[in-house]
């Protein structure tokens, strides 16, 4: 039994060269069944040499009368069916020869989940996408369904599976990514109807009775496909007022220390309080001339307002937050990396985000440079209902010592503060709220200390019994520039609406509000 490495290359690609990345110290060996050609296979001369760590043991042990010496072998095996469709079988390390832009995503992905049987997964890798993506292979000690891996649907994307075919003359085993591994006993003379099998599989759409969130998001590796959408921005940032396309610093910033931004390193360049494009193409250049290298070249500076030197800094094009559409699929941009979202799923967000109301607490207009002065003033301004919390820690037992909200009001409102940026600090602040929330409920000892931590006018009588979740509220809040509508990252309004199911599963009340800079 060994194993099978299938790669389904792009349509309309058949030149070799256009497969592989560099066939010299290739050679081209012809691969026949009778009169019949399979295909090629293309072998590389490898050299013996010394291993690395024979060096280890220099001038203390001799290792006479034994061969030491190692060598790497590649070879790929390219076959065309008559279908026309053309694939690459990989031997060695020769996957590493073959070119990513000719390799056909996910075709693996899809063959697997089409044959496997749900009840059959050994292993997944799926990526969590928020601030700092995690990247995540779980494997369970037998066989078992999805639900039993730590997958969230629609937060994670599902990178790869491993799992047994119901059908055994496929093979014992198979995973999938882009490429598909085969686990079992194959032969040379039947290969070609294996791969016209597998080709069938992965036009199946039977896997979206089982793994139909695996539409949802799926980000783009197929550089053709990323240009394409590339060109789409270029041409909507040329508009003067370019639609669903706008800037966000990507990473968390310590406002109480940011002067404003900058476009370039230039000492004389002018500094704004917030991430604008039309401030961005006063400062940089005219729109016609608007490429993606420069976009791509161009720094974003954060500036300190202690040193007046350089926070932090982005390339402009890491800081684009973009929606749009190609082919009727919506593409999503993200810190850099775009994202293909199915329609239905993406409308369902944006309803269920509709649905949200604004506080009924009354949170003034933010005139403050950081969360924490503005947290402040909210809190001491005329008649304000408001506790500060901003940074105070409770203890818990589940979860270490965390901060529950920035403001607690008299009418059992907690509101979580951010001001608007990047997907990955709001899907912080919206976690936060699941957190606090639950743990308030669960843990009458963090519900004592939180408690302790309130003036006498917003303490309970009796804070370690039973809460009724319906009488609290879980407010979020976001201050965004002034005369902005309130548009969130895709991202961040996915965690949203995870946050607020859950809440609301909890039995609280949850809103979503805009501060204004105004």
């Amino acid at each position: 039994m060994s194993s099978l490495t299938v790669f389904r290359i792009k349509a309309g690609v058949t030149d070799h060269d256009e497969i592989m990345k560099d066939r010299s110290g290739f050679r081209p060996y012809p691969v026949r069944l009778g009169t019949t050609l399979l295909g090629i296979v293309y072998a590389r001369r490898t050299q013996l040499h010394q291993p690395k760590w024979r060096s280890f043991f220099s001038g203390l042990v001799a290792f006479e009368g034994i061969d030491l010496r190692t060598a790497a072998a590649a070879a790929v095996l390219v076959i065309q069916r008559p279908s026309g469709e053309v694939f690459a079988i990989t031997f060695g390390y020769g996957r590493w020869f073959i070119r990513d832009d000719a390799i056909e995503s996910r075709f693996g992905l899809r063959v697997t989940l089409n044959a496997i049987d749900p009840e059959s997964i050994r292993s997944i890798d799926h990526k969590r996408l928020e601030a700092i993506s995690r990247q995540t292979r779980e494997q369970l000690s037998r066989a078992s369904r999805l639900e039993h891996f730590g997958v969230d649907v629609e937060r994670d994307l599902l990178r790869a599976v491993t799992g047994t075919p119901k059908d055994e003359n496929l093979g014992r085993r198979f995973a999938g990514a882009d490429q598909l591994v085969v686990v079992g006993d194959y032969a040379l003379q039947t290969l070609g109807a294996q791969l016209d099998k597998y080709s069938a599989l992965a036009k199946e759409t039977t896997y979206r009775r089982d793994f139909g969130f695996v539409d949802f998001i799926a980000e783009i590796t197929d550089p053709t496909v990323r240009k394409e959408l590339d060109d789409i921005l270029v041409r909507k940032l040329r508009r003067r007022i370019p639609e669903s396309v706008w800037l966000a610093p990507p990473d968390v910033i310590d406002w109480d220390d940011v002067e404003g931004f900058k476009y370039g390193s230039r000492r004389d360049a002018s500094v704004y309080e917030e991430l604008e494009l039309a401030e961005y193409f006063n400062e940089t250049g005219a729109r016609a001339q608007l490429t993606v290298k420069r976009l791509k070249d161009d720094r974003v500076i954060c500036a300190s307002a202690s040193t007046g030197g350089e926070r932090q800094q982005w390339s402009a094009y890491r800081c684009l937050v973009a929606e749009v559409a190609l082919d009727d699929d919506t593409y999503v941009l993200n810190e850099g990396k775009w994202y293909n979202v199915q329609r239905d799923f993406l409308l369902g967000i944006d309803e269920a985000i509709k649905q949200l109301n604004p506080t009924t607490a009354p949170l003034p207009p933010c005139r403050q440079r950081s969360e924490k002065a503005y947290n402040q003033y909210a809190s001491r301004v005329a008649q304000s209902p408001f506790a500060l919390l901003d940074r105070r820690l409770v203890g818990s037992v589940s979860r270490g010592r965390i901060e529950v909200c920035d403001l607690y009001s008299r009418n059992r409102q907690w509101v979580h503060v951010k001001r608007y940026t990047g997907s990955g600090v709001l899907s912080h602040l919206f976690n936060q709220g699941v957190v606090s929330a639950d743990v308030f409920q669960a843990d009458r000892t963090f519900r004592q200390e939180f408690n302790d931590l309130l003036p006498p006018t917003h303490r309970a009588v009796n804070p370690s019994a039973a809460i009724v979740a319906a009488e609290y509220e879980v407010a979020f809040a976001i201050i965004t520039p002034r005369n902005k509508d309130l548009r969130l990252p895709f991202f961040s309004k996915v965690t949203l609406r995870n946050a607020a199911r859950i809440i609301q599963r909890l039995g609280y009340r949850v809103t979503l509000t805009q501060i204004s800079t105004q």
